[in-house]
């Protein structure tokens, strides 16, 4: 008892490691952007753009207004995470009991704590997390021993809750179809384990949590936004694995190799366990065989629900329900000793991996993120790719995501950013993801101070005795700031001492001695940006590309 408390701990520990140092995923930002979305009374898919099922924004909405403000969110969001990974764990060892010995749950689950894939991917903040719980869930309920009415339809109202959650559900259930009909294709057609009653019940139970959702979007009128965004706007012939058809091979000789492997299992006998025991191979097999072959962008994310799945398998191999009879006595007892040697070369692994990890990556994310909090207010728009400024809203529609980079280039969906900029007049933008012609409108109207922000404002040579013509895009109230700090100025003929509007369209300047000035949006003077910062910004103006 002593050492699983104090490898618990350990295991808590390298977690709350990973989430802090761990360099963030883009993905992040966007997730808890949504998330913060709902909390404030937009509704995704009509009001903010969003290519990802709502339900695990929608429940993790509240932890943001727990959280409140802050450049740390990620990490401490990544923190929330930690039950999500622990409740995977003890279903990889109910699983793996259920189909073959409480050895083999043991062991795949400590596989699982020790893989580095699992366990780097499974800190980040995003919506896979809770779809691998729930996607296990539904199996451990599906291989238990419960009631079929109580099974079926706890298994159900698990599935459509993780459809809500990722659409890539979809092709779970395809793989776990046919992986069924494979399996009793391969046994003979054995006598159903389903009953029509009971495929009715299970159906009805996966359309209640779908149909709760529906139910709300046509209510607040984003019925139709929702359906281009999750479907329409997903579906490009020129993405990804789309382009390349030699990747469908894998599913031509992936799905008949695992077949083939299932059928000489089977072939001893065809027992409930041993049918369950195949069943959950072949779907991992034809899962990871479709999302290689058919699935447009495959990351690491994909694999989770399948990954513990695997893990049982490799366990199941370590500790056979049946030692081999050509299996002698050193070779049984090095299965254990070999499993445990592995699981504690993978932790060192992991530790060394999280050690090494660059912290700067972490560390420039919360600095870039306090400068926004800093210089805006809630109702400041902020334009940024992903939702870097996680707790601020875009001035346009769109979230430069993979899909969305991809739909602008070819011109099936409008670039509006320019227009948007000003339409809003947004103060500040976080230069990345922008599209070559919408970057050299923020050239012209916006300048670098550092950590990649560039603000309102314009940086003009000015000349004793002549008056400058500048074009103002952005409308808002600028300021203006002198590089030798004491340069008298006129802005379209008023003295330029006090903050001034300036609408859209050509102004004039005028300075009574040679100097390099700025243009700048005066909230951000009044809130902290300072000289040293326009000066130093401009001088590292790489910084922000």
């Amino acid at each position: 008892m002593a050492m699983f408390v104090a490898g618990a701990c350990a295991l808590l520990a390298l977690r709350v490691l990973l989430a802090f140092r761990l360099p963030v995923n883009s993905d992040e930002p966007q997730h808890l952007h949504v998330a913060w979305a709902w909390l404030h009374g937009y509704v995704p898919y009509r009001d903010v753009f969003d290519n990802h099922a709502p339900l695990f924004q929608m429940l993790f909405s509240p932890l943001l207004a727990l959280i409140g403000e802050r450049a740390d969110i990620v990490p401490l969001a990544r923190l929330a995470m930690i039950p999500l990974y622990m409740a995977a764990l003890g279903l990889t060892f109910a699983i793996g009991r259920t189909l073959f010995s409480s050895r083999v749950g043991i062991t795949a689950a400590l596989i699982a704590t020790a893989a580095p894939v699992f366990m780097q991917v499974s800190v980040e903040y995003r919506p896979d997390q809770l779809w691998m719980v729930l996607w296990l869930a539904a199996i451990a309920v599906g291989v238990s021993a419960l009631p079929a009415r109580q099974k079926y339809a706890l298994a159900g109202l698990i599935v459509g809750a993780a459809f809500a959650t990722s659409l890539k559900t979809v092709l779970l259930a395809a793989a776990s179809g046919g992986a069924a009909i494979a399996v009793a294709w391969l046994a003979g057609w054995p006598r159903a384990a389903m009953s029509r009653r009971d495929v009715a019940l299970f159906a009805a139970f996966a359309l209640l949590v779908p149909g709760i959702v529906v139910v709300y979007l046509v209510h607040v009128g984003a019925a139709q936004a929702a359906l281009y965004c999750l479907f329409s706007h997903n579906v490009d012939a020129g993405l990804g694995h789309w382009r390349h058809a030699e990747w469908r091979l894998l599913a031509l000789l992936g799905c008949p190799a695992a077949m083939l492997v299932t059928r000489n299992l089977l072939r001893p006998q065809a027992t409930r366990v041993a049918l369950l025991r195949c069943l959950a191979m072949l779907t991992t097999a034809f899962y990871m065989s479709a999302l290689y072959a058919f699935w447009p962008l495959v990351t690491h994310q994909d694999l989770l629900p399948m990954l513990p799945i695997v893990y049982v398998g490799i366990a199941a191999i370590v500790h056979p329900p049946e030692p081999a009879v050509s299996r002698g006595r050193l070779v049984d007892s090095l299965g254990p000793a070999t499993a445990a040697i592995a699981v504690g070369a993978l932790c060192v692994a992991n530790l060394a991996s999280v050690l090494l990890l660059d912290a700067d990556a972490m560390n420039g994310q919360q600095a870039q993120l306090r400068r926004i909090l800093q210089l805006t207010r809630p109702g400041d728009p902020v334009m940024d790719g992903k939702g870097l400024a996680i707790f601020r809203a875009r001035p346009t529609y769109w979230a430069l995501e993979g899909i969305t980079e991809q739909r602008l280039r070819d011109r099936t969906i409008a670039d509006d950013i320019p227009e948007r900029l000003a339409a809003t007049s947004t103060p500040l933008v976080v230069a990345d993801r922008l599209p070559v012609e919408d970057r050299r409108f923020v050239d012209r109207n916006y300048f670098c101070v550092g950590d990649g922000l560039y603000i309102a404002g314009q940086r003009m040579h000015a000349n004793s005795g002549v008056t400058r013509t500048f074009r103002v895009e952005i409308p808002q109230t600028y300021a203006l700031v002198a590089a030798r700090g004491d340069s008298q100025a006129r802005i379209d003929g008023i003295d330029a001492q006090a903050p001034v509007f300036l609408a859209a369209g050509p102004h004039t300047l005028d300075v009574a001695g040679d100097d390099i000035v700025w243009l700048v949006w005066s909230a951000a003077l009044q809130r902290g940006l300072s000289r040293a910062d326009i000066v130093g910004g401009d001088m590292q103006h790489a910084d922000c590309t």
